[in-house]
């Protein structure tokens, strides 16, 4: 037994090295990360000119929680570490009694049928050489309607007979339930874990591919977060099961449900954050606080959107768009200045001297990063044919790529506006029309979209002269680059076209031949207002004193231990934001700070290896490090908060 239980850890550690985890990362990674600023993506202007201060985001993981808040505006919350499962749907309209079925088939089949059900074992040989074929018909949906889809019958000839022989279907995983309620929703508790990660890690345990947890928005890694996710034709407890050996996952809040969750199924985000060792008095801090509850922030993406590797992600998406297909596969194998694994670094080497992709593939140990894909692609496709070699990497990395150039351009031309005409709409400013709301679907951004429905662009408008009294900033919008979009009537068009000029494109050469890299466009407030916004300060002794408690801590008792007279101070934070907003631009309207992670460790004691915050930490279970996992120089796509 515990050899088993070593073998399955050193599978699980050498899964979460292939993820870009390690206990000990290669020398000089520390040096070789991209360090890009804010500035560097766009991001420069502020609302306010309140003087900002110094604080530590993201100090320990435990300093950031998120609830989702679903389509009917509820929180969701871990209640029940252990709760109580039904594996069935009931519902009374589904209920089939085999009385209503004793016409065409005998009670003691009837009863052999109920002790094949019970027992899972054997068959039932139904003798139907008298019945005709519309009688067998009847028998067959009599089955299915009692046993649904438990039972499997076929009619046999044996001898000059004629048979339904039943049997109990072995694999019973995709046809579970009904089609009423095949999707069980459930709600997953995490901490320290990528959304996507930890679906794909519960997808692994219950034997099913990759992406087949579904969910409606990614949540940050270095966090305690809280949402909904669904999967089809699973059992609850086999989903209560599978997350059970999986480290900082809980489970509950079973529901079945006719349909799966989707991205963009959600209204928002509930935050609660730990600003540590803040360097204002309480007097800065107030009119800091109620610019934010009055005035709102920018709506920029955030840097976690362009990666925190040597390659922005942005500089491959622009590469896709303009079809220089070389230009993208060099970029995503070029090498790393020391930041790789020895074999990931030689395998890059080989890349860049030989152009020889099956000499490079082999250098890889570990074959499921995005490099290990494309050069897998690369040797099994035509050397010319590098589109095809491309649709190796998965969809969902391809589409990142796409969306981190959208949101680059996006965020200069906001910066431009801002500078330009100040935080108040003018005439030519694009808003929605009356009735019209952005849905939150990333599918709206290419013109390719996933097989499920994709949600409309909503009609816009400019902003007359005669309507200007009418509108606040907060219902501006910009779009993202785009074919499919309108552009504002104002001197933004100007600067969206300079900036395209300057990468080769045009507003038409968006739409190329390559259907899956053309770009359609989107919509985006360029401002907002959070709600529910409170706040307090707060003094502390100890670094790893929780000053927030997440859903798991208060299922668990924890109490925050009150320090009046605490050496350090901290800034707590409660607010909501809508789905695709992103957190850290509400924080750094606060602090009027970069938010970078390079930034946010030079202010970070815990960075100081032989200080005593550190060991505290340490020992608590948490340290300082990148907010996303990252698979071999490319970021799984972020928080779209």
């Amino acid at each position: 037994m515990s050899n088993r239980r070593g073998k399955f850890h050193q599978k699980r550690k050498i899964e979460h090295q292939n993820l870009g985890h390690s206990n000990k990362r290669p020398k000089g990674e520390e040096h070789a990360q991209l360090k890009l600023k804010e500035v560097d993506v766009g991001v420069t202007e502020y609302v306010s000119d309140c003087p900002g201060f110094s604080g530590i985001i993201k100090q320990r993981f435990s300093d950031f929680l998120v609830n989702e808040i679903d389509l009917d505006d509820q929180e969701i919350h871990l209640t029940d570490t252990n709760p109580t499962i039904l594996d069935e749907p009931f519902d009374q309209s589904d209920f089939v009694s085999n009385d209503d079925f004793t016409d065409v088939i005998s009670k003691d089949d009837w009863e052999a049928l109920k002790t094949l059900a019970d027992t899972k074992s054997g068959s039932v040989d139904i003798d139907v050489s008298t019945k005709s074929k519309d009688e067998r018909r009847q028998i067959h949906e009599s089955i299915k309607k009692v046993y649904k889809n438990e039972l499997t019958a076929n009619t046999k000839d044996m001898g000059d007979k004629k048979f339904i022989t039943v049997i109990f279907k072995t694999d019973t995983r995709r046809t579970y339930y009904n089609n009423k309620n095949r999707y069980v929703h459930f709600t997953l508790y995490k901490e320290n874990t990528d959304t996507m990660e930890a679906a794909n890690l519960i997808a692994r345990n219950l034997h099913l591919r990759p992406g087949s947890i579904n969910f409606a928005g990614t949540k940050d890694k270095r966090a305690k977060t809280c949402q909904k996710m669904s999967v089809m034709n699973v059992k609850p407890s086999r989903i209560f099961n599978a997350v059970k050996s999986l480290r900082g996952m809980k489970v509950d809040g079973f529901k079945f449900c006719t349909k799966p969750l989707q991205l963009g199924m959600l209204n928002g985000n509930r935050f609660q954050i730990v600003l540590r060792n803040v360097s204002a008095s309480d007097e800065q801090i107030e009119p800091v606080m109620n610019s934010l509850l009055e005035n709102g922030f920018l709506n920029y993406f955030g840097l976690q959107r362009f990666g925190t590797q040597s390659v922005p992600t942005y500089q491959v998406g622009k590469a896709l768009v303009t079809g220089n297909w070389q230009e993208a596969v060099d970029l995503i194998l070029k090498p790393r200045d020391g930041f790789d694994y020895p074999d990931m670094a030689k395998a890059r080497e080989i890349w860049l001297e030989t152009k020889d992709a099956d000499a490079a593939f082999q250098q890889l140990t570990r074959k499921t990063s995005v490099e290990a894909q494309l050069l897998r692609g690369l040797k099994e496709n035509h050397k010319n044919d590098l589109v095809n070699a491309l649709e190796s990497i998965p969809r969902n990395t391809r589409l990142l790529y796409l969306h981190s150039y959208q949101s680059y351009i996006w965020n200069h031309v906001l910066s431009r506006r801002i500078k330009e005409y100040g935080f108040k709409p003018v005439v030519g400013d694009l808003v929605l029309a009356n009735g019209s709301k952005i849905e939150e679907s990333e599918c709206d951004l290419t013109e390719e979209c996933p097989k499920q429905e994709p949600s409309k662009l909503p009609n816009v408008l400019p902003i007359t002269a005669d309507d200007l009294e009418k509108h606040s900033i907060f219902d501006v919008v910009l779009p993202l680059p785009g074919f499919n979009v309108k552009y504002p009537e104002n001197k933004c068009l100007e600067w969206f076209n300079e900036l395209f000029e300057k990468d080769g494109l045009t507003i038409d050469s968006m739409k190329q031949n390559v259907r899956k890299y053309s770009m359609g466009g989107a919509y985006r407030k360029v401002a907002c207002l959070p709600k529910n916004v409170s706040w307090k300060v707060v003094q502390y002794d100890n670094v790893a004193e929780p000053l927030v408690l997440s859903d798991l801590d208060i299922l668990d008792k924890k109490e925050i231990v009150k320090c009046s007279e605490g050496k350090y101070k901290a800034l707590v934070l409660d607010f909501c934001l809508p789905s695709s907003v992103y957190a850290t631009m509400a924080l750094r309207e606060v602090l009027k700070m970069d938010t970078s992670t390079h930034s946010q460790k030079a202010l970070n004691p815990l960075e100081d290896k032989d200080s005593a915050v550190a060991a505290a930490a340490k020992d608590d279970g948490e340290s300082f490090g990148d907010d996303h996992l990252s698979v071999e120089g490319v970021k799984l796509p972020p928080q779209l908060l």
